[in-house]
């Protein structure tokens, strides 16, 4: 817990503010999953999010694109597709969730405050580790990312005109395609075979 506080992660929240559901605390678990990339391990922060998530609506706002999609480009003889991919590294950890909603993020049994002193915690209360950024886990973070990731690809004039790939619809035309998959980016251009290599 103390690493999630020191790097802002998280908050301590006291027990009584935590929202309540049938006279029971919403509070969600926190566990990691292992991560290996590039040969280097690591581990991937995972909220159990389950009470929370139970009394929320889901947002839905989700059109993602599938790699599927891309089978139905057609190249003439003279054409190849070349493509380039970026993966945003611990992406969910530096979106901030509002911080009237961090209540809602409870995670882990209520700690002593004696423990937390340095945080903010003060002796006598009982606190929760809540979180300030979207965890895996909430059901309404995947929506969330997405947007997010769209929007700051438009602000910066990195979508085509003709738009970003979405599940379901047909391929945007011209010869540039950009996807956007939560914390990963994909671009693909029809270029002629002769100008590949340039």
């Amino acid at each position: 817990f103390s690493r999630l506080l020191a790097c802002g992660a998280a908050v301590l929240v006291p027990a009584r503010k935590i929202p309540t559901f049938r006279g029971r605390p919403l509070v969600g678990g926190l566990f990691a999953a292992p991560k290996i990339k590039d040969g280097k391990r690591s581990q991937r922060l995972i909220v159990d999010r389950r009470p929370q998530n139970s009394v929320e609506r889901r947002l839905r706002w989700l059109e993602l694109p599938s790699a599927a999609q891309l089978q139905r480009i057609v190249l003439d003889e003279s054409e190849v597709l070349l493509g380039s991919g970026e993966d945003l590294e611990f992406y969910y950890y530096v979106l901030d969730h509002e911080a009237a909603w961090v209540v809602r993020n409870a995670v882990g049994p209520a700690v002593r405050a004696q423990d937390y002193l340095r945080f903010g915690g003060k002796r006598g209360q009982q606190y929760h580790l809540a979180l300030r950024v979207w965890g895996m886990g909430d059901h309404k973070a995947c929506d969330f990312a997405q947007s997010v990731h769209e929007g700051l690809l438009s602000r910066a004039g990195a979508i085509p005109p003709s738009g970003l790939l979405r599940g379901g619809r047909p391929l945007p035309h011209g010869p540039l395609l950009a996807g956007v998959y939560l914390d990963d980016l994909l671009y693909v251009e029809k270029v002629p075979r002769k100008d590949a290599s340039k």
